[in-house]
């Protein structure tokens, strides 16, 4: 499909080409002919009109865009980058900014749990918050969701069946665990006003590079967890190249931190 798509310039090419072909042979029998008509030698005109011909060769126009592009496309798919059409080629060289996602891209895209912080007073330790978090994570398919049920198995914890649960894309999930009412998501959405000891735990996660999740019972905060995924060994070299081609810095999509 892409290589059979054409770019605007190779439609441009295309309406020109027949019109610029004849006035080049025009041309060229111009330049043979009017230096003969004036006395020159045959094999000087002839060697003037044949250098015109290859240097003017309309052959060089025609091709002059589509095997490019379909080398491009070939040699961007064997680098894993899939083109749609060779338009999306020819617009590759005006682009001046680039957005990135980030878990996947970017990351791994295998978060892990690094911290488990259960509220002084929640009656809580860490691995009683981290079942608890589990048990309402464990029908969720998003990686953080897995991420903290991986880590809760990983301990050996058991992970009590989890009831009506229910996921709100960017606000988290809410289930019912062993009667208790969990709800588990972003501090953004969550984080109650006038709590500075959990306000300061959320911040001091997050200025790490990790992503906090916080974790209500019964609509009271008992624990932060926070997760980190691993950057790919070639994510800042790839961002400092893209920088340097579009002389801006890329943006990041995320709805982590």
């Amino acid at each position: 499909e892409a290589s059979e798509t054409k770019a605007p310039t190779q439609l441009f090419i295309e309406k020109i080409e027949q019109r610029y072909s004849i006035g080049m042979v025009i041309a060229t029998l111009a330049v043979f002919c009017v230096p003969l008509a004036f006395g020159d030698t045959l094999q000087s005109a002839l060697l003037r009109a044949m250098t015109f011909m290859i240097v003017a060769s309309p052959c060089a126009v025609v091709l002059s865009t589509m095997p490019p592009l379909l080398s491009a496309i070939a040699n961007a798919g064997r680098h894993g980058v899939l083109a749609k059409s060779a338009v999306v080629m020819e617009r590759l060289g005006q682009v001046d900014a680039v957005a990135l996602d980030k878990t996947g891209t970017l990351t791994e895209g295998t978060p892990r749990v690094t911290d488990v912080l259960p509220l002084p007073g929640s009656g809580l330790d860490e691995d009683r918050l981290l079942a608890l978090a589990g048990a309402a994570e464990h029908p969720s398919e998003h990686p953080l969701a897995r991420a903290v049920v991986r880590a809760a198995r990983t301990r050996g914890l058991a992970l009590a069946e989890a009831t009506g649960f229910a996921s709100s894309p960017g606000a988290g999930v809410t289930a019912t665990v062993d009667g208790h009412a969990v709800r588990i998501g972003s501090p953004a959405r969550l984080l109650p006003e006038g709590n500075p000891e959990l306000d300061i735990m959320v911040r001091s996660l997050e200025d790490g590079g990790r992503t906090a999740v916080l974790v209500l019972r019964d609509g009271a905060p008992v624990g932060v967890l926070g997760i980190a995924d691993r950057l790919r060994p070639d994510a800042r070299a790839t961002v400092a190249a893209l920088t340097e081609l579009t002389g801006r810095t890329p943006v990041l999509l995320t709805g982590d931190n």
